[in-house]
């Protein structure tokens, strides 16, 4: 008797949101997390949303300092939008109390800056890891 083929665990989409051309690209280079794959980025909140509309990732990156909106407002957007994404808010330590807000407004995970590839992927993994 044939046995059912195991079910594949889905692939999940990656946007990536921040401000610095540079952080942007090293993060979209640096995903190495089974099953992520990085769909779009956005330089701003107002992009940003755009795109979320478009593309419907299952995972955010969200620079604290992303302009056009405060990184809580746009976390509240995208989860107005879409209630199950998961939120990787990543800014400096030394940006606590906005990092502390994020996550008030339902980020799933804050990232330091800076940050190895191990971290972020790490920190990617751990979100995703349910999903």
């Amino acid at each position: 008797m044939n046995q059912p083929l195991a079910h594949e665990p889905r692939e999940l989409g990656l946007l990536v949101v921040e401000s610095s051309t540079v952080v942007r690209r090293r993060i979209e280079r640096s995903v190495r997390v089974a099953r992520l794959r990085v769909l779009g980025t956005a330089r701003d909140a107002d992009e940003a949303l755009r795109v979320l509309e478009q593309l419907r990732p299952d995972v955010v990156t969200l620079g604290l300092d992303i302009a056009g909106m405060d990184a809580g407002d746009c976390i509240g957007h995208m989860l107005m939008r879409q209630p199950l994404i998961r939120i990787l808010v990543i800014g400096p330590l030394t940006d606590k109390a906005t990092a502390i807000a994020a996550m008030h407004r339902g980020a799933n995970g804050f990232l330091a800056q800076p940050f190895t590839e191990g971290q972020l992927n790490e920190a990617l993994a751990e979100l995703v890891r349910d999903a």
